[in-house]
């Protein structure tokens, strides 16, 4: 049996500072996390994981929205 990817979901991201958000993302790709899902109803969502994208380039972080 092969190990499944992991997902991180962010539904409720924006409820985090901005801060905070980075650091979650930043662990979760630690963690083995190398897809994020996000969606414009998810508040500051999008923004957040964007700059933070922007930041780590050369990574493959797959996001589906």
């Amino acid at each position: 049996m092969s190990a499944q990817p992991l997902i991180l979901g962010t539904a409720r991201l924006s409820e985090l500072d901005r801060n905070e958000a980075r650091r979650l993302l930043s662990v979760a790709v630690e963690l083995g996390v190398y897809a994020i899902d996000t969606a414009r109803s998810y508040g500051r969502s999008e923004e957040w994981i964007g700059g933070w994208l922007a930041a780590r380039s050369g990574q493959d972080i797959r996001l589906s929205t």
